[in-house]
This record gives structure tokens, sequence and C-alpha cells, in this order.
């Protein structure tokens, strides 16, 4: 998914430029580059992250971001049969598996585990159908 990001979304000139760097740890290891960051995206991974994924994940923000970094992540609400994901596991496509899946986790446990962390946590979109997206930052 990340060379289809990259070839559909990004022009040569703007890799070439730039030259962004990409890695895709299964531990969510931001430290791998060896700088704190401004910003992070992180598009459609939690629609597959346990909630201990998503903690790690925000445990690292914290680590590896400036004093005014903003972290923009997509999640899925639960809504209408969904259910807030209680699994521990990765759900859906990745490099040890090929079977589809998302999963929904409550905006309000997200919230809480930004608190804990002195990170705010707000919506800026929401349509039952696709991904909301999610700013956070550090308080």
């Amino acid at each position: 998914m990340l060379e289809a990001g990259k070839r559909i979304l990004l022009e040569d000139e703007t890799l070439t430029t730039k030259q962004p760097r990409f890695d895709h740890n299964s531990n969510f290891d931001l430290s791998v580059f060896g700088e704190t960051f401004d910003y992070v995206i992180s598009r459609s991974i939690w629609t597959h992250t346990s909630k201990s994924q998503i903690c790690k994940m925000l445990d690292e923000f914290v680590i590896n971001s400036t004093p005014n970094g903003v972290f923009l992540t997509s999640y899925l609400k639960p809504y209408f049969k969904t259910q807030d994901y209680l699994g521990g596991e990765w759900i859906g496509r990745s490099h040890e598996s090929d079977t589809a899946g998302v999963v929904f986790h409550d905006f309000s446990w997200i919230q809480n585990e930004c608190n804990k962390r002195q990170l705010k946590a707000e919506e800026l979109k929401f349509d039952y159908v696709d991904q909301i997206w999610i700013r956070i930052s550090k308080v």
C-alpha cells in the first residue's frame, strides 16, 4: 500500500526534492529515523490496530515529536452493528496476512488515552462511510 500511495499521491519531483523517508516496522517505532517530528501522518493504520498498538503509537509520538508536533491519524467509529475493537492483534492485510478486515475504536477511549499522555485529540471530519481524521497535539 505504501508503494501504491507513493506512486499515486506523490509526484516524482516531490520524492526527489523532499526525499521523504518511510519505515513500516511493526513496532511503530519512530526512533528509527533519529529525529523529532513536526508532523506524523498515519492514514488507515488505526483502522487495523489493536488498542495496545494505538497506545504504542501515542507513546512514540510523545517521545519523538517536537513540542508543537501534530499527529494526524484516521480511524473508524463504531456505528449501528459494528463494535469497539477489544482484540489484541492487527486485523487486515499486512506483511503477515492477505485477509482483509477493519476495526473500530470509540473516540472517547482515544481521547482518554491522549489525556493520559498530555495530548489533545480532536476529530476533523466525520462521515459514517469514510474514515474520520483526528488531529492530536501536545497540550
